[in-house]
């Protein structure tokens, strides 16, 4: 691990590479909709069908910094089998540009 850090200092010194082209990031799954965990059956009932079980809604999110300390716009994978596990293109296009817009 020293060496490579070493070796990798060395390369950024002798090819003169800006800090902010050196970045580090880390990816976290985000979960927005739990599926359910109660039932409601009487006592002593053998078998209890769990109303959406298999019915969860998440995310992963990919965030990071260059080695100049400017934070990297996110970057949100979603990966589903319906159509309706993926945001509709034109909400995300115009969510994305209202959030930049007010980061301005």
């Amino acid at each position: 691990m020293k060496n490579h850090a070493l070796r990798l200092a060395v390369d950024i010194r002798d090819h003169s590479i800006p800090v902010s082209c050196g970045a580090n990031g880390d990816q976290t799954g985000y979960t927005f909709s739990q599926p359910g965990v109660f039932t409601y059956d009487p006592t002593g009932t053998n078998q209890v069908t769990i109303v959406g079980k298999d019915n969860k809604r998440s995310f992963t999110i990919m965030v990071g910094v260059s080695m100049s300390g400017e934070v990297l716009p996110f970057q949100i994978m979603y990966a589903g089998m319906t159509g309706t596990s993926l945001p509709e293109i034109d909400n995300l296009k115009s969510e994305f540009k209202a959030a930049n817009d007010e980061a301005k």
